[in-house]
């Protein structure tokens, strides 16, 4: 493999699906009564350039959660080492407290700057829990270096059997699978269309509150499928990049939607801020809250839908 491609190939081993919307996660660091996570996302490679031109880098996203009193306090993430292969961006931090729990939040993003393997220096977090505390630091070491969460290794495969005979009978067997489809399809006709957005958003959102409603009050499963539907919705009903981006990113891209009315937004936010909250948060809800966010859900999509006029123009 090619030197200036090492990178890629590392950071393809370091990170579940790379994408924006996969990554992993570390394991929780707790001082005292505050919880700090890191959560790693590496975006998806581009293809290799044209002959001559420099490969592009990588680009990585640091996003850390730290949950503590309503009196927490947190300084802005820096890294370790002041370094000039990684060019850094960080977002704007967040926080927001709930019945005295206090969650803040701060992306850095990283676009490699430098060709080759550059690892990312450790990443720090200082916080305490109140103006009165001892100021705590948590560090997080070797980001991307070793691999987390890959599946097995596939078994090796068989050697070919040195014979025609089996791959005769394969053959057979897909003649007479294709021969069977082919006339199912002239008895059932032209398959079926696939529904448009806005039906199939509130089909999935009557099936993830038939069967994944929680009953113990853990409503961070449940309120990602929701958050998910609901951004699937808005990617393919106004081609918005829900999936590829933050919250406050989307909410931030919705603001410059000229489909979406202001209370439309209004609703919009109020559902994923609802979402964050039992994601990160961890905050109990009740069946009743869950039943209300997917209220909310279906509501919005009632209301983005695009009306009979619009859905039988050609």
């Amino acid at each position: 493999m090619p030197a200036r491609w090492t990178l890629a190939a590392v950071i393809l081993l370091a990170s579940t699906p790379a994408s924006w919307a996969d990554g992993y996660a570390y394991p929780p660091e707790k001082r005292g009564d505050v919880v700090a996570r890191l959560e790693v996302a590496v975006q998806e490679p581009p293809p290799p350039p044209a002959k001559g031109e420099p490969p592009p880098g990588a680009t990585v996203r640091l996003t850390v959660i730290v949950e503590g009193g309503p009196e927490l306090e947190v300084e802005p993430l820096h890294l370790a080492d002041v370094t000039d292969s990684w060019k850094q961006t960080p977002a704007e931090p967040t926080r927001k407290v709930v019945e005295n729990h206090a969650v803040w939040g701060q992306t850095l993003s990283l676009e490699q700057a430098k060709l080759g393997v550059v690892p990312i220096p450790a990443l720090k977090v200082r916080f305490r829990n109140s103006p009165s505390a001892t100021w705590e630091e948590v560090e997080w070491k070797d980001i991307l270096r070793e691999p987390r969460g890959l599946p097995p290794p596939e078994e090796p495969l068989e050697k070919p059997v040195r014979s025609w005979l089996p791959w005769l009978l394969l053959g057979l067997g897909a003649l007479a699978v294709a021969v069977a489809y082919w006339g199912l399809r002239r008895r059932l006709g032209s398959p079926s269309r696939p529904l448009p957005p806005d039906q199939w958003a509130l089909q999935e959102l009557s099936r993830i509150e038939t069967t994944a409603l929680p009953v113990d009050g853990d409503a961070e499963r449940y309120h990602t499928m929701l958050s998910n539907v609901v951004r699937r919705y808005l990617a393919e009903r106004f081609q918005l990049r829900a999936p590829q981006q933050t919250t406050a990113e989307f909410l931030a891209s919705v603001r410059q939607a000229p489909e979406l009315s202001a209370d439309q937004q209004t609703l919009l936010r109020d559902f994923l801020e609802r979402c964050d909250l039992a994601k990160f948060a961890r905050a109990a809800t009740t069946p009743e809250e869950c039943r209300r966010a997917a209220e909310i859900a279906r509501t919005f999509v009632r209301q983005t839908a695009p009306s009979p006029a619009q859905t039988s123009r050609p």
